[in-house]
């Protein structure tokens, strides 16, 4: 909750809302649109015995006051998928907030899909846990750093990705996909944090690293007494690259 807090969601949660929680299943849930999924959850939780579940309802829809928590979206399938894409991207009078949780990965590799639905991203990944991802990392990669220096290297890259913010927000925000974030790692531990300054795009980032890959296969090579020139190199980067 304290990091839902701190994030840039639109949502007053002192204001009373209606939560309505949805497991997103694998079969075809056959809805209109939120509005029917919602309200026919909302009813199904609720003991046949309690009146005026309806009306509730109702009067929180109608007052913009739901909220509609859609778990588990990279576990449904493709249809169910489509299904809440589309319910998404219809109007509402009422607008409902809606919360779609999925793996960070899963997003930023569908985030064309959901250009223009939803006004906030945000990661539930503590600061703390994120630090220690990184010193993880930073040690595996770099055991002869002392404990200190690690220490140094988590705070400035810190202050490097606050910087990217502020120079490319998009490209920042892609770092939440853990696969990217640990490539990054993997890349200013080699090449020093003033490659935060340079790059632009998640190409840009990629390509450094295919670079590095690139490089190390020819070290590998060579450390076993291979040395490459000519149409033969060409054809073993493109094998590496390719890979």
């Amino acid at each position: 909750m304290e990091q839902f807090q701190k994030s840039k969601v639109s949502i007053n949660i002192a204001e009373p809302y209606l939560p309505v929680f949805i497991h997103l299943p694998n079969k075809p849930l056959g809805i209109k649109d939120l509005y029917e999924l919602a309200k026919k959850r909302f009813i199904s939780s609720i003991g046949q015995d309690v009146g005026g579940r309806e009306q509730v309802f109702e009067n929180f829809w109608k007052d913009g006051k739901v909220l509609i928590l859609l778990d588990s979206f990279d576990e449904a399938s493709v249809q169910v998928q489509q299904e809440v894409i589309e319910a998404l991207r219809k109007g509402y009078e009422a607008q409902p907030k809606v919360l779609l949780a999925m793996r960070d990965g899963v997003f930023w590799a569908k985030s064309d899909t959901f250009w223009g639905i939803f006004s906030d991203v945000f990661s539930i990944l503590p600061l703390q846990l994120r630090d220690d991802f990184i010193s993880l990392w930073v040690n595996a990669l770099s055991p002869q750093k002392g404990d200190d220096e690690v220490q140094k290297f988590v705070e400035d890259f810190r202050g490097a990705l606050d910087r990217l913010e502020r120079r490319r927000p998009s490209l920042r925000r892609s770092l939440e996909n853990p696969l990217l974030f640990k490539t990054t790692i993997n890349l200013v531990v080699d090449k020093g944090l003033e490659l935060l300054e340079k790059v632009n795009s998640r190409a840009e980032l990629y390509r450094e690293y295919t670079d590095k890959l690139v490089d190390r296969g020819f070290e590998r090579l060579r450390g076993m007494g291979v040395e490459l020139s000519g149409k033969e190199r060409e054809k073993w980067e493109k094998l590496i690259r390719d890979s």
